[in-house]
């Protein structure tokens, strides 16, 4: 079994990511990081046991991004087209989706 949040978070929450090279958030509560999550200095997103079903909304292109950890997102149903979006990943971990 996964790890359960007992933070609560609406839809409409937003964060500071200007600048965020690294997002580490195991159990994160919302189906989707907010529309004004702002990826483009990520380097690494580690999101495991999180309530995803989709990673973003609408496309980004994310060149400095190398790594995706995933794991045990069961809700998780859809990701971008990382062919595109992030051309530079070198490691996608999705294990127990």
């Amino acid at each position: 079994m996964g790890k359960h949040s007992k933070v609560k978070l609406s839809k409409d929450f937003e964060f500071p990511s200007y600048e965020l090279r690294y997002l580490y958030w195991q159990g994160y509560p919302l189906e989707s990081l907010p529309s004004s999550f702002y990826a483009e200095d990520l380097v690494e997103l580690d999101m495991c046991y999180s309530s995803l079903k989709q990673l973003w909304e609408s496309d980004m292109l994310l060149e400095k991004l190398n790594t995706i950890r995933l794991s045990c997102c069961q809700r998780l149903i859809e990701i971008p087209d990382i062919s595109v979006s992030a051309p530079n990943l070198e490691k996608l971990t999705l294990d127990g989706c």
